[in-house]
């Protein structure tokens, strides 16, 4: 489970994240005074190794002048939020969602194997195209 970190949800899921990238060459302030450089993608799965929920990687868009990155996922303190974050010019702007709260970190074995549950998901993913 390389580059994996394991909270414990308040819905009795656990989210799971995966493949953290840099998303910045320098850390960004958020309105709770948290800073960021990185982003990832996370999975809440629950005991019995289905995905509920999967919450994407980070996706670059331009348009004009500005720059967008979208679906940056980060957890901040206990909390799972999704941002976008738009460059311009002279600003940039940050729209937060905290998307779940009271998360725990988790530690133990898991109930299920991981790289099954995911692989599971994403065949149904292909199969749905």
């Amino acid at each position: 489970m390389e580059n994996t970190t394991i909270w414990k949800t308040e819905f009795e899921t656990f989210l799971i994240q995966r493949n953290v990238k840099e998303i910045f060459n320098y850390a960004i302030r958020l309105q709770s005074n948290a800073y960021i450089t990185e982003s990832g993608e996370f999975f809440a799965i629950d005991n019995k190794g289905s995905v509920r929920n999967e919450y994407q990687a980070a996706k670059y868009s331009c348009w004009g002048n500005e720059i967008k990155i979208s679906d940056v996922h980060v957890v901040i303190e206990n909390a799972l939020y999704s941002l976008q974050i738009s460059y311009f010019p002279n600003r940039i702007e940050i729209t937060e969602i905290k998307l779940l709260k009271n998360l725990q970190p988790y530690k133990g074995d898991l109930p299920f194997n991981l790289d099954s549950a995911l692989g599971a998901f994403e065949l149904t993913k292909w199969k749905s195209l």
